[in-house]
């Protein structure tokens, strides 16, 4: 299985996003999302649209060449995951938003937060996200 893992600027906290499968019929993935941000952590199984991947690789790969923008990635059902990789200021500094939500229940739970990013990872970054989207293919 493929995954990629985003590293806080301290190291401390992390998002790993890994893939399950890619569903054919309706061009789909289905990734294990886990999140820690210190002292909170959690976990669970969303699907994104190949198109809105896709897009978001798109978006990634312009922040990476220019230093600026934003890339989101957001699950099928919105509410449930969203990803949010976006520039800081001139420098070319970013940082990243995250919500994770588990919509079934009552009192549905959720995580939400965010971090700086490493730049110097940035480009491993671009690439372990465009493997993670094409790997479906190399089966």
């Amino acid at each position: 299985m493929s995954s990629v893992i985003i590293n806080s600027e301290s190291g401390r906290n992390f998002i790993q996003i890994e893939r399950i499968e890619y569903e054919e019929r309706h061009p789909s993935y289905h990734f294990a999302i886990s999140i820690n941000q210190t002292p909170f952590q959690g976990a669970m199984n969303i699907w994104i649209e190949a198109p809105a991947f896709k897009l978001f690789l798109e978006e990634l790969a312009e922040c990476e060449q220019t230093r600026r923008g934003e890339a989101t990635l957001v699950s099928m059902s919105p509410d449930e995951f969203r990803l949010r990789i976006f520039n800081t200021h001139s420098k070319g500094d970013f940082a990243l938003t995250y919500a994770l939500r588990d919509y079934r229940g009552k009192f549905p739970p959720q995580l939400q937060g965010g971090f700086e990013l490493d730049v110097s990872v940035f480009q491993q970054i671009l690439r372990d996200f465009t493997e993670l989207g094409y790997a479906h293919h190399h089966r």
